[in-house]
């Protein structure tokens, strides 16, 4: 450019006011303007400064052909960034990269899990299913870990439910007379009319075969338990079980007795006070007269 100073040590050749490292023509002696993607066309006149086929006006990084996009405007492209919508799941695992609210969708309904109200798709809303992330169960009564429909115990009570009479009550597994009552409430389990706690064969309405029940007492002589002379079952009382009997019986007859002094005595009572209040009513006008 005869300006004095050689080419060599001259950041500007041609002199044309742009430096010689970003002057493709540093040699011509004219003014070119920068043109960054090699398109031939100025980039203040490029609609497409990196030519990576988006506008530069909808282009977060115009001069960047690797990246065009950054939804969480952390600086870091979406090509680039591990974690689109910086909601700590990595895009690689994130069903909802670019949703911070959702990441996961375990149904796969297109409802992120946060917004959905049934996760596993099973018809019973999460707030009700035990199981809300796999549509193979839903109820879990004893709260196992393990489904109702595949749990051998539902209640825990250690009886099996095939042979639990309330699988769901793990205070009931037996009901001898099929009342609808556990035997543990019921007060009459073989419902024979008589109370378990006078009846020698709680769970077996009469007589067993034999004067024996499971659990029961071999000796017949003890049982309280005989056999008609005809053959047919009867029940008979022994000498504890008339005993407990009388002593209930007495105490309820002195309560009666108790009861009935106790009317009659507010009785007389009232009695005695309708006569004082009559003769005093009798005074009063003899008083007047």
């Amino acid at each position: 450019d005869g300006d004095g100073i050689g080419d060599n040590a001259d950041d500007d050749d041609d002199n044309d006011g742009i430096p010689d490292d970003e002057d493709d023509n540093s040699n011509d002696g004219q003014v070119v303007k920068p043109d960054f993607d090699g398109d031939g066309y100025p980039d203040d006149e490029d609609l497409d400064d990196d030519n990576d086929g988006v506008n530069d006006l909808d282009d977060v990084f115009p001069f960047d052909a690797s990246e065009s996009s950054n939804h969480d405007g952390d600086a870091v492209g979406d090509n680039a960034d591990p974690d689109d919508d910086n909601d700590g799941v990595n895009d690689t695992i994130d069903a909802f990269p670019f949703n911070a609210s959702e990441w996961n969708d375990n149904d796969g309904d297109g409802i992120g899990d946060n917004a959905d109200d049934d996760d596993d798709n099973d018809g019973v809303a999460d707030e009700v299913d035990d199981f809300p992330l796999d549509a193979n169960f839903i109820s879990d009564f004893d709260g196992d870990g393990t489904g109702d429909i595949v749990d051998l115990d539902d209640d825990n009570d250690g009886v099996p439910d095939i042979i639990d009479a309330f699988p769901f009550n793990a205070s009931e597994s037996l009901d001898t007379d099929g009342d609808g009552l556990g035997d543990n409430i019921d007060q009459d389990d073989d419902n024979d009319g008589f109370l378990d706690i006078f009846d020698k064969y709680p769970r077996y309405a009469g007589v067993p075969p034999g004067g024996t029940v499971a659990g029961g007492d071999d000796d017949d002589s003890s049982s309280g338990a005989e056999q008609s002379s005809d053959g047919s079952d009867s029940l008979t009382v022994d000498a504890s079980d008339l005993i407990a009997l009388l002593i209930i019986s007495s105490i309820a007859s002195i309560t009666i007795v108790l009861g009935a002094q106790r009317i009659w005595s507010n009785t007389s009572e009232k009695k005695d006070e309708k006569i004082v209040e009559s003769r005093d009513s009798e005074e009063n006008m003899e008083v007047e007269v």
